[in-house]
């Protein structure tokens, strides 16, 4: 457990992404390679079975996203273990719920993490309302405006004091700013704290 919290790297002015500013607060896991296939590295391996595309469900392959969902689970748990009150929303993806493309990942990951700490609560002030293109897959990676056109608030159940925000990959951290800046829309006080279990580089 002790490990796992050191593993967690703050993003600062030497790492920062291009839509993040000085007063983001914000923590990645493991490095991600662009464009990087499962066996280019561990941190591939996991993410790439993580995001495994809703078609692959009922087939043997798909027992590699639910231990995926795990191993995320856990490694976030090394930071929360010693805390309570904590308040957790996820970063929505790309497809309205109803879409058959629609990405169950962060519902089997809040599974998890409920399994693992049951004091921990989920909100949900944002969904996605349209369809996008999936950031990954674009060919122009899409500005924090384009992805905010596409959420709703809905607000909170209960307005926590502290959001920690959680994705699977932060590259550009438009999605980030997205919905941190809706948030502050309505609730200018309420501290966002980012967490992605992976930081993307590039190879040449």
């Amino acid at each position: 457990m002790a490990e796992d919290v050191k593993k967690w790297r703050k993003i600062d002015s030497s790492n920062r992404p291009h839509y993040l500013e000085e007063n983001d607060s914000c923590l990645y896991y493991m490095d991600y390679q662009a464009h990087g296939g499962y066996s280019s590295s561990n941190s591939n391996n996991l993410i790439n079975n993580f995001k495994r595309e809703p078609k692959h469900k009922g087939h043997p392959a798909w027992a590699y996203k639910l231990e995926a969902a795990n191993i995320f689970a856990k490694n976030l748990i090394a930071l929360f273990a010693d805390k309570e009150d904590l308040t957790i929303a996820f970063i929505p993806g790309s497809k309205i719920t109803s879409d058959p493309e629609f990405d169950e990942r962060f519902d089997l990951l809040k599974e998890n993490l409920q399994k693992l700490k049951r004091s921990l609560r989920f909100e949900e002030p944002i969904m996605v309302k349209i369809n996008r293109e999936a950031a990954h897959q674009a060919n122009a990676r899409p500005k924090p405006t384009d992805i905010e056109s596409t959420y709703q608030w809905i607000g909170f159940q209960e307005k926590p004091k502290k959001l920690i925000l959680i994705d699977d990959v932060i590259t550009t951290g438009a999605q980030f700013r997205a919905y941190k800046n809706l948030v502050h829309a309505h609730h200018s006080e309420i501290d966002v704290i980012g967490l992605f279990w992976g930081k993307t580089f590039w190879v040449n």
